[in-house]
């Protein structure tokens, strides 16, 4: 699945435009194809449900002028199958399975986020204190930005990660609760969600503000930290405050009541 995906990412992206790369891609969507094939095998005796489904994919697939790309061919994981298919047409628990796998893609993907996240923090604030000139800003712009794509990516993980999880589970809220749905004001770097008490001084010594800088009910300097930072596998609620307060930045999260 991940060979697929990141295949069906680098097409999109347009990485393969000279002929060695042309071909480098003709070589991957070749060894992409031939593990289909064997999971087509594997998948006639665990989900002998799927046939029909396969059946039809072939019959669209023959009356096609072109040929489909590997990467995008269905695979038809439990997941994507009708419920009904999924009850009487699959093995015991493979569903389960299924939800287990794509559980753990979620939580490593929310980690690899947060990590991303923290390399980008740490790049920006290092380009803002030493670097200089232009020839060193721009290649430190590229490092950021290559750092941006990785944190994209990482989202998209996530995201289709839990929308499979909901496709297999949509009826049990408690690990909804753990893996929320990931909007883009989520993915903020950890520090942009802490007590600032330099900028509170700041802000304090110029006697007033402007109304259009003026930030939420409980001043500017207290903002709210995203989920991501909290869920489990980095910081849990009790655990976070904390070690935030053993850091200095005691009263840094509010709860927004």
């Amino acid at each position: 699945m991940f060979m697929r995906a990141q295949l069906r990412a680098d097409v999109v992206g347009n990485t393969f435009n000279t002929s060695v790369q042309a071909a480098k891609l003709q070589e991957k969507r070749t060894a992409l194809r031939r593990r289909i094939d064997n999971w087509r095998t594997i998948q006639a005796v665990y989900m002998p449900g799927v046939l029909p489904l396969l059946t039809d994919t072939v019959l669209s697939q023959s009356n096609s002028e072109d040929e489909i790309a590997a990467e995008r061919i269905q695979l038809w994981l439990p997941s994507s199958c009708p419920a009904q298919i999924r009850t009487s047409g699959c093995l015991d628990g493979l569903s389960n399975k299924e939800w287990r796998l794509r559980r753990a893609q979620a939580d490593e993907a929310l980690n690899d986020l947060r990590q991303s996240l923290c390399v980008q923090a740490h790049m920006v604030s290092f380009k803002s204190r030493n670097t200089r000139g232009q020839r060193p800003n721009t290649r430190a712009n590229g490092f950021i930005k290559s750092n941006q794509l990785r944190t994209c990516h990482h989202a998209d993980r996530y995201r289709r990660a839990r929308s499979v999880l909901l496709a297999l589970d949509a009826e049990h809220e408690q690990w909804q609760t753990v893996l929320k749905v990931l909007n883009q004001t989520d993915i903020t770097p950890l520090q942009g969600g802490l007590y600032d008490p330099e900028k509170k001084r700041k802000m304090k010594s110029r006697g007033k503000r402007r109304a259009g800088e003026r930030g939420p009910e409980t001043g500017e300097a207290y903002q709210l930290v995203s989920w991501i930072w909290l869920a489990p596998g980095m910081l849990e609620p009790e655990t976070g405050a904390k070690l935030l307060a053993e850091k200095g930045f005691d009263g840094g999260m509010h709860d927004g009541e």
